[in-house]
């Protein structure tokens, strides 16, 4: 338990100090964005001109750490087919400044655990951000939740396969890159 403790409060300061300067961080394929955004279509507009497989997922959801599981098994197919992976956490809302370094830490200690390649964003269930994903796309909050963006940066399924689903996902995913082309 205090081995534990100690990872996660060395993960939150490194991720405290990495954040205050305001660039993303890369680790072996995992790119930590740094920047806060208040909507998700300026988290989006990062990525125009690719497809965007977003999973929305929390540390205190079973389900959420089942499916990441599964994620490293379609690595490949994201890769050869330049599909940008966006995990984006909604860890619990809290105004304690405390708390919030050990969130955080939790979540980069299971993006590195789970070795989440890809593009990784925190938030907070309640942020203005997760605010604009439910009244925009969402409606509530239900996780695991997986999206499919097109290249334009628009939402195009709402409610994608999981990866647990490897199969079905890829048929989906091919079939919206090629309706779109």
């Amino acid at each position: 338990m205090i081995k534990k403790n100690i990872a996660v409060l060395v993960a939150s300061i490194t991720f405290v100090t990495f954040n205050l300067t305001g660039q993303n961080i890369i680790e072996n394929k995992k790119i930590f964005i740094t920047e806060e955004f208040a909507t998700l279509d300026a988290l989006l507009s990062q990525f125009k001109g690719n497809f965007v497989y977003i999973d929305f997922w929390a540390s205190w959801c079973s389900p959420c750490l089942n499916e990441l599981k599964h994620d490293t098994a379609l690595d490949a197919f994201f890769e050869k087919n330049n599909i940008v992976r966006l995990y984006i956490a909604v860890e619990k809302r809290t105004d304690n400044n405390k708390e919030k370094r050990l969130s955080a830490g939790k979540w980069r200690t299971l993006v590195n655990k789970n070795n989440l390649t890809g593009y990784n964003y925190y938030t907070q269930n309640r942020s203005p951000f997760m605010s604009n994903v439910y009244n925009s796309v969402m409606g509530k909050l239900s996780l695991p939740r997986f999206m499919i963006v097109d290249k334009n940066g628009t939402v195009i399924v709402k409610k994608a396969k999981r990866p647990s689903q490897k199969k079905k996902l890829i048929k989906q995913l091919n079939k919206c890159m090629h309706k779109t082309n």
